[in-house]
């Protein structure tokens, strides 16, 4: 993960950092962000001054009653923020950085007893030095077709409240209402004669169609008969 640095312009234009936490796009302006050392087993690490001046700040500057965070000690949050997703290209390749957080005018030290001859001789040490706590945060985003409906649900219902508040205003509110309304609205015919034209036309194709079907209407067949008299065919 890359270190990032929000205030030191010297630093970034010293190790020439980059642009954003994906890319190699480079800056040498603040904020920035800086290339971690390495490993043999690809870890991550920064020196301490590093970290320091990432915050602004460095072990000889005064923390507090004219004493140095060397002298006094310090405690700093050092927080690693994941993330999975990328700007104007959505979800990508899970990535993480650091970024360090000085306590002001904190202190941090700790005694460490040595004995050169037990319960004869101790010699106490009086350590001061740059206590690091590690927070972890982030994002993971991913897809969810569940929450597209609500969305999309979301919008539908604003765009309708918003149609139905601007329609209101336009008839009802703005001086110019009784013209909108005009423009609003189209004046139909009257659909009842419509209707009593259209009975009336299948009530004469029903009554056409049944004189059509009527038996006593239809002329009836010719038939043919043949007889034989005397040997002449008269045929009727």
């Amino acid at each position: 993960g890359r270190l990032y640095v929000n205030k030191s312009r010297s630093l970034c234009k010293r190790y020439s950092g980059f642009v954003h936490l994906y890319g190699s796009k480079r800056t040498q302006n603040a904020p920035c962000y800086l290339q971690p050392n390495e490993t043999s087993r690809n870890l991550d690490f920064f020196s301490l001054a590093v970290l320091m001046e990432a915050t602004g700040t460095s072990l000889d500057q005064i923390n507090y009653a004219d004493t140095t965070y060397r002298e006094t000690g310090a405690s700093m949050i050092l927080t690693i923020t994941y993330t999975n997703f990328r700007n104007w290209y959505g979800k990508s390749q899970i990535r993480y950085y650091y970024s360090p957080d000085l306590i002001p005018q904190s202190n941090y030290k700790f005694y460490d007893p040595y004995y050169s001859n037990y319960r004869q001789n101790r010699t106490l040490l009086n350590k001061h030095g740059i206590h690091i706590q590690i927070a972890q945060s982030g994002t993971l985003r991913t897809f969810l077709f569940n929450n597209l409906l609500v969305q999309i649900t979301t919008s539908l219902t604003l765009f309708a409240i918003a149609t139905v508040i601007t329609d209101f205003a336009a008839l009802y509110l703005l001086p110019d209402h009784k013209i909108y309304q005009q423009y609003k609205y189209d004046s139909t015919p009257d659909f009842s004669d419509l209707r009593d034209r259209r009975a009336a036309q299948e009530q004469q194709e029903q009554r056409r169609s049944s004189s059509f079907r009527n038996p006593l209407l239809i002329s009836a067949p010719v038939d043919h008969h043949e007889d034989h008299e005397e040997g002449n065919d008269i045929q009727v």
